[in-house]
Formats: C-alpha cells, structure tokens, sequence
C-alpha cells in the first residue's frame, strides 16, 4: 500500500468511523469507499485495479464509484463540503509526510526497476533456451557431416587399397 493509499485510509476511517475493508453494501461503507477511491485516483497513478485491489473490488467498480461520487457533489452540497473537508485533512497529512512520500515513489522506482530487471533476465532466459535448442541442432548436423565424412574418407581409403594393391 503506498502513502497516498495509507493516508487516505487513515483520514476516510476516521472521518466515517468505519473500516474500509469490511464487506457490505451498506451506504456509509459504500459513501466511505468511494471517497477513499477519488481522494486515491486523483493523487497517486495507481490504475483502478490496484486502488481497488486492498478491498477485493475490481476496476469496473473503483471507476463507477469515481464518477459516482462526482454526481454526488453536484447534487448534494453537504456531501460536497464533507469531500472537501476530508480532502483537506488527507492533503495536510500527506504535507505531514512528505519524506515517506518520496521513500513511497523510491521504493516505486524500485519496484518498476525490479520488474524491467525480472523481464530482462526472462528474455535472457528465453534467449539462452533457443540458443541450447539451436547448439543441439548444430551437434546434430556436425554429427551427421562427421558421419558422412568418414564413410567417404573409408569409402575412398578402400578405393586407394584395391588401386595400390592392383598395381
């Protein structure tokens, strides 16, 4: 869970006084998601998937809850004004933290390098499979070629023989 997603989580719990994390339809967890999964999609990169993912919800809901809840603030002005108060002790933590954030987009870098690194050494590996399966195809022509060699050399040694006893 990166700080974005923490921080929102902290400030979404304590200003519903609920746990994200529970299952049920109920509308103040529903109302609490949705605002977790805005504050999240518009501060962070995360795509719906991984917003969604700590809460077994998948993309097609994080994205119906986003556009949901931009419904929401342009009918409800008290939901409004709750959004924004809750947008803005999420922004005054992550003011807070500010090192945590970059230690967050460090450990990203790492972990986006980490992923190239793991796609390298696949492509390596594969590599290294067709160049064995190719050296194995080439043992085989040599072996052929050395075979066939040698029936000629003792091909033509006998035809030398018979030729020099002849004589």
């Amino acid at each position: 869970m990166t700080i974005q997603e923490h921080c929102a989580k902290e400030v979404v719990e304590h200003y519903y006084q609920i746990k994200l994390n529970e299952k049920t339809r109920r509308f103040p967890y529903v109302e609490a998601r949705a605002v977790y999964f805005k504050l999240v999609r518009d501060n962070s990169h995360l795509s719906f998937s991984k917003i969604g993912m700590p809460f077994g919800k998948d993309h097609t809901t994080v994205l119906y809850l986003c556009n949901k809840i931009q419904d929401w603030m342009e009918t409800d002005k008290n939901f409004l004004a709750t959004y924004h108060l809750i947008q803005s002790a999420y922004e005054k933590i992550l003011d807070l933290k500010p090192k945590l954030v970059e230690e967050d987009l460090y450990s990203k870098i790492v972990e986006d390098n980490d992923y190239r690194i793991k796609d390298i050494i696949l492509e390596n590996q594969k590599q290294i499979e067709r160049l064995k399966k190719e050296k194995e195809s080439l043992k085989k022509i040599i072996l052929t070629e050395r075979s066939k060699r040698k029936k000629y050399e003792k091909m033509y040694s006998e035809k030398i023989n018979k030729a020099l006893c002849s004589e």
